[in-house]
C-alpha cells in the first residue's frame, strides 16, 4: 500500500550506481529502512541533494509488512536549511545529533 508520510533521514548508504538505502524516521511507522532511486539529471524524479542527513522530508512510501527495505516513489523537502552548511558550529551539532540518533 501506497502511504505519505513525514520523516527525517538519518543515514545513508550508496548502493548501485542510481540507488540509495536510506535509514529514514517517519511520523506514523517509526524507523524504516528504504530504497530510494535517484538521479542527478534534470528529469529526474528524486535528484540525490534532497536526501541529505537530517533533512525533513514528506514521502510516499510502499509499504510492505514481509519486507525490510521499503520502496519510496516521491520525495518532497518541507524545510530547507539555509545556514546549517555555511556555519560550522551548527554542522557540528547536526553531526553529533545524527550520530547519536543512528
Amino acid at each position: 500500500m501506497l502511504y505519505t508520510t513525514q520523516g527525517i533521514v538519518l543515514h545513508n548508504i550508496k548502493y548501485a550506481d542510481k540507488k540509495i538505502i536510506s535509514k529514514i524516521y517517519t511520523k506514523d511507522f517509526g524507523l524504516i529502512s528504504a530504497n530510494i532511486n535517484v538521479g542527478n539529471g534534470p528529469k529526474a524524479k528524486i535528484k540525490s541533494g534532497v536526501i541529505q542527513p537530517l533533512t525533513q522530508i514528506e514521502c510516499v512510501v510502499s509499504l510492505k509488512e514481509n519486507k525490510d527495505v521499503q520502496q519510496i516513489s516521491e520525495v518532497k523537502c518541507l524545510f530547507v536549511y539555509t545556514d546549517l552548511q555555511s556555519n560550522f558550529s551548527k554542522l557540528c551539532i547536526a553531526q553529533f545529533l545524527n550520530e547519536i540518533l543512528v
